[in-house]
């Protein structure tokens, strides 16, 4: 299993929880329902800290929400769908939120450099700043707070994940980040 090789590796897995709207406690979605402990699962939230519309949740499988909507981003220049003449575009998904969290972590890590991976995605999970939106539809009930991240005195007890997905056929769509 890669994932697992990962961790032991010292690599944390931050990924995308899908743009379907669905329940990933009750429909897999891999990654994010990964059972390895270095899989951190990002939802997506709106300027208003809502859940964003086609983000998927889980309050088992999705561990934390953050900006996932109208972030400007860079795109290929030239004639395809996604391209723009200035190579920029503003896109909404999951994995416009992903890429939020896994600088985080980096920064985390120059903040706490002994910090492992589960380190790492506890400090995140523990310093989140609760929302309504996500109550009952994500692990933490949260959206990414960094200044909290790196800035919070004292972090509670780590969060245990009671339950997370089985790989199939051990094959992982995956981002990963390298700490």
């Amino acid at each position: 299993n890669a994932i697992a090789t990962a961790n032991q590796r010292g690599m944390l897995f931050v990924v995308a929880a899908g743009n379907s709207n669905t329940n990933n406690d009750t429909t897999t979605s891999y990654p994010c329902n990964s059972p390895q402990p270095n899989v951190l699962c990002v939802a997506a939230t709106d300027h208003n800290d809502n859940k964003a519309s086609f983000s998927s949740y889980g309050a088992v499988n999705v561990d934390l929400g953050a900006p996932g909507v109208s972030i400007l981003s860079t795109v290929p220049t030239g004639t395809c769908s996604l391209c723009t003449s200035s190579g920029y575009r503003f896109l909404s998904g999951t994995s416009m939120a992903t890429p939020h969290v896994a600088g985080a972590a980096a920064l985390v890590l120059a903040q706490f450099p002994n910090f492992t991976p589960v380190d790492i995605k506890n400090r995140l999970m523990q310093t989140v700043d609760k929302v309504p939106s996500l109550a009952g539809r994500t692990v933490t009930e949260g959206r990414l707070n960094v200044n909290q991240a790196l800035t919070s005195a004292a972090v509670a007890t780590p969060i245990t994940i009671v339950a997370r997905g089985t790989p199939v056929n051990g094959i992982y769509p995956i981002m990963v980040v390298r700490i």
